[in-house]
């Protein structure tokens, strides 16, 4: 008896150690692009028993799509779902060069009042972007010339000179 006891906690632990079945993940649209597919490779090839089923998408129902694991920017909402911190994704403001001739180089958070965004129309993202300066929370109201609910539209039309982007460092660093 005590044999099988030890066999069934050995063959628990190998089973534990080595994960299998499919793993649903949803992550925003702006990941689909850079570094993330290749992490997503790299987990294929650490653990080859494991599916991957993923959603691109920036609004998910967790329960009703069965989503194991949803990567997001921005604060979360929902209280009722457990968050961990990944990383910190830091953002910035981008525009076209052209566009900086033509309207300036802001020199601090509060310059951007006077320029034209192009703004991201979820998590309270859209009208005030939030800036941290030594240590403080800056909150600059911006006046949007163009909203949408994905961040690759604005990248393009700011890439085209027609105003500043404030965005996450993965989406903007891949349309570079």
């Amino acid at each position: 008896m005590r044999e099988l006891i030890e066999l069934t906690q050995a063959e628990l632990t190998a089973r534990a150690n080595k994960p299998k079945g499919r793993l649903r993940i949803a992550a925003p649209y702006a990941m689909a692009n850079g570094t993330f597919p290749n992490l997503l490779a790299d987990f294929m090839g650490y653990y080859p028993e494991v599916s991957l089923s993923l959603h691109l998408v920036n609004e998910v129902d967790l329960v009703g799509d069965a989503i194991d694991v949803q990567l997001r920017f921005g604060p979360i909402l929902d209280e009722n779902v457990i968050v961990r911190r990944l990383l910190q994704m830091p953002m910035v403001v981008c525009a076209s060069p052209g566009y900086w001739k033509k309207r300036g180089m802001p020199l601090v958070p509060d310059d951007l009042r006077k320029h034209d965004a192009l703004t991201l129309l979820r998590q309270g993202l859209s009208s005030v972007w939030r800036f941290e300066s030594e240590g403080e929370t800056v909150n600059v109201s911006v006046r949007s010339v163009m909203e949408a609910t994905e961040v690759h539209p604005l990248i393009q039309v700011a890439l085209r000179g027609f105003g500043v982007i404030y965005a996450p460092v993965l989406a903007c660093s891949a349309a570079a």
